[in-house]
């Protein structure tokens, strides 16, 4: 059987899309996936099978954050997925030969509408033990805001004693002796050598799973201790601070202190805690794979013509002057989002009461039948539509 193609393409701008990147390919490639990485922003230690052209035939592309590079559509139809590691992931749809990456996407995500799922975890593999293995840090620090870091500068300036491992996302220069910058390449031994580990991010989940204490400090706030009661509350806040905090949260030293002293001694079910996170990293493997096993169906050219059709009533349409196209709006949010032409807006608003593939062909009057079919895909994959077969 030929492995489907699969392109990861990503523009890295932090350790959570490094470390999401690398499990997503381990997660593809495990799926018998031929996965090919092209990137830019930050660099990666590893190497990867790389595109030999922007013209390269791929049957899925995952598009992290935006484009590393110009793809040229060649084909007939290429399937196209796009990712925010730290937000939901944003569909866009089965595309044809002559779709212009660029202009959909234009670097934005916010003009992608939402699937309202949830985030994936980052799709780690199974985690050695720890057991018995001598500890290089006394506490780890995972940083991926400025902000955080120097929120924390005094506190870790004050535990001089203990040796403390650093891993940021922002090149960092410490002079204190009893600091370690961790590189890249140096994280996954560094965070099973360690007793503890403190900050945030999704990145907190590895050490999680590798059943060390963790306190949840970030960009929004001070979280505390993860225990097996809050750990579904921080998978879903991302670990980003306080559960139910914003951006810029003052954290109190006082209470950051009493409970580090806590840590120290912490007693928590490390097992249920690991069991929640493993639960969910399934189950969003899960999602993932009937996501993809979807989007391939969609692709294939199985006629639509034994389905009934429906339009999506959360969104809305105004027309662009002159320009024979509609844009799409998110009526519950006010957000733009995309536009379609003006038959693509036809077919949509005779939609409002469900009708089969053969009252719309009598609605439209003359239209080529393929070309019926072909603008129904896009339109459901974008969700402008619905459909149900037929009994």
């Amino acid at each position: 059987m030929i492995k489907k193609k699969v392109l990861l393409t990503a523009h890295l701008n932090d350790n959570i899309d490094i470390e999401f990147l690398l499990n997503l390919y381990i997660y593809l490639v495990n799926e018998n996936y031929q996965v090919y990485v092209n990137t830019k922003g930050k660099n990666l230690y590893k190497d990867f099978d790389k595109p030999t052209s922007s013209h390269d035939q791929y049957d899925f592309i995952f598009v992290i954050n935006r484009p590393a590079f110009n793809i040229k559509f060649t084909g007939e139809e290429v399937i196209i997925y796009f990712v925010n590691c730290e937000s939901d992931f944003y569909q866009l749809y089965v595309m044809d030969k002559n779709y212009d990456l660029r202009f959909d996407f234009g670097g934005n995500n916010n003009r992608l509408e939402r699937n309202f799922t949830d985030c994936l975890t980052i799709l780690y593999p199974e985690q050695p033990c720890t057991d018995n293995l001598r500890y290089t840090f006394d506490i780890i620090f995972i940083i991926n805001h400025l902000d955080t870091l120097y929120k924390l500068l005094w506190f870790i300036n004050s535990n001089f004693e203990k040796a403390v491992g650093i891993y940021c996302s922002e090149k960092i220069e410490l002079f204190n002796p009893h600091v370690t910058i961790i590189k890249q390449e140096q994280f996954d031994q560094a965070l099973r050598s360690s007793k503890l580990v403190i900050g945030e991010s999704i990145l907190l989940t590895k050490a999680l799973l590798l059943e060390k204490p963790v306190m949840v400090v970030g960009k929004q706030g001070f979280g505390g201790i993860v225990n097996s009661t809050n750990v579904g509350s921080f998978l879903e806040s991302k670990f980003s601070g306080r559960i139910g905090g914003v951006d810029h949260e003052i954290i109190p030293k006082n209470l950051l202190s009493y409970e580090f002293f806590l840590m120290n001694n912490f007693q928590e079910d490390s097992i249920a805690i690991k069991k929640t996170i493993e639960n969910k990293i399934k189950l969003d493997g899960q999602v993932l794979r009937q996501k993809m096993e979807f989007l391939f169906a969609s692709k294939r050219k199985s006629s639509l013509r034994n389905n009934s059709f429906i339009a999506n009533f959360e969104l809305g349409y105004f027309s662009l002057t002159d320009q024979n196209t509609y844009m799409v709006f998110n009526r519950s949010i006010n957000q733009f989002l995309f536009t379609i032409s003006e038959l693509e807006y036809k077919i949509v608003k005779h939609l409002k009461d469900k009708k089969s593939f053969e009252d719309i062909i009598g609605i439209l009057g003359d239209i080529n039948i393929n070309d019926l079919e072909k603008r129904l895909r896009k339109l459901l994959s974008q969700k402008l539509i619905n459909y149900v077969e037929l009994s």
